[in-house]
């Protein structure tokens, strides 16, 4: 049976402005990751892996952390005063998070150690474990729930309140790998 598409008048579905601006930026996120990602291979085959760990890295390594860094700060800006105004709704989110991070740091420690006693190289094990015990949906969360639920809706105060609460416990498990290198 052939699909037939739905006469304008008779659709009914309409997108909203914040959806088309989140889709938006969703593409450009992924334009950038692809553009990062050749602009790596690229340094990699013209300047050689030790001009890109030693050179360029060590200057990317601060900009990074102060992106993530801003990143937070605005997330925080944006939902400072529905978290003042909010209170105990914040502990009721807290809280599961805070459990999370308990179980986010069982799965990297066994994972890490593990890798650690097959004899995987750092540079291996230590991504791995982190890429393991991370929830790679946060940023995703915040658009479809500001989107979906409102700027000021208790979907993406939540979402906020899990970034602010696993970002810096991601930072914590990175400063570990670092300072664990074996």
């Amino acid at each position: 049976m052939p699909v037939r598409p739905v006469p304008p008048r008779q659709c009914t579905a309409t997108v909203s402005p914040a959806a088309v601006a989140t889709k938006m930026r969703s593409t450009r996120a992924v334009k950038v990751s692809r553009d990062v990602g050749s602009s790596s291979s690229w340094i990699l085959r013209n300047r050689g892996k030790a001009w890109f760990e030693q050179v360029f890295l060590k200057y990317l390594s601060p900009v990074a952390t102060i992106a993530l860094l801003t990143t937070l700060v605005l997330l925080f800006a944006f939902k400072g005063n529905l978290i003042v105004r909010n209170p105990f709704h914040i502990l009721l989110i807290a809280v599961p998070l805070f459990i999370q991070i308990i179980q986010t740091n069982f799965i990297f420690l066994t994972s890490y150690v593990a890798r650690q006693k097959l004899g995987l190289a750092y540079e291996d094990a230590a991504p791995a474990a982190l890429t393991g015990a991370s929830n790679h949906f946060e940023v995703a969360a915040i658009a479809t729930a500001v989107t979906l639920f409102g700027l000021d809706s208790g979907a993406a105060l939540a979402t906020v309140v899990g970034v602010l609460i696993e970002v810096p416990a991601m930072v914590m498990l990175v400063e570990f790998c670092k300072r664990t290198a074996f």
